[in-house]
């Protein structure tokens, strides 16, 4: 149960783009825009909050973090693997990203396995798991993936051009593994 549906305060067609956008009276938007790219799937992204701007300066490391447990910490009452034995069968799951000017929670699924796609991406909105115990596991990876990106010369490029453009912002570029390391699920 997510509460009481939101009331439309707008709806639009856009005829030659072939969109619909709706607003809602508690600002959320929908857009909605039927293609032949894929026969009988359904790509849903979720956009909301302030990105990579909202990551604390003093926290460099943070949103690597969020992009790599998000998922895989599950959810509150299911861990990643109990809902990947749960949802066996079924075309439903979830992707998690931070861009530099929002959060973005997306998925695929076809017509039959829509309204569990929407539970899902729902849950992982209002219960997500952050579980401790996958931390090891995403701090090895992410080590892993910032040494090979070092030894590669537009790997260096794309990460310190980024914190140059920036003006040193941390929150651009990569933050170091020791950065990565003190960010805690807290």
């Amino acid at each position: 149960d997510y509460g009481t549906p939101g009331k439309i305060r707008s709806k639009k067609i856009i005829e030659d783009l072939g969109i619909t956008q709706v607003i809602f009276e508690n600002e959320v938007r929908l857009a909605i825009k039927k293609t032949d790219f894929e026969a009988n799937t359904i790509k849903l992204v979720a956009r909301f909050g302030g990105g990579k701007l909202e990551e604390p300066t003093d926290k460099p490391g943070l949103v690597s973090l969020a992009n790599n447990v998000f998922i895989q910490g599950g959810l509150g009452k299911h861990s990643y693997e109990e809902l990947e034995r749960l949802l066996a069968g079924k075309n439903v799951g979830g992707t998690f990203s931070v861009s530099s000017d929002c959060f973005r929670l997306s998925g695929s699924t076809t017509p039959d396995d829509f309204e569990l796609e929407m539970n899902l991406l729902m849950a992982y909105l209002t219960d997500p798991g952050y579980r401790e115990d996958i931390l090891p596991q995403v701090r090895t990876k992410y080590k892993k993936g910032y040494d090979a990106m070092q030894r590669n010369p537009m790997g260096i490029m794309r990460d310190q051009v980024a914190k140059f453009l920036a003006g040193g912002d941390p929150r651009f570029g990569s933050a170091t593994p020791a950065q990565f390391d003190a960010v805690s699920m807290s």
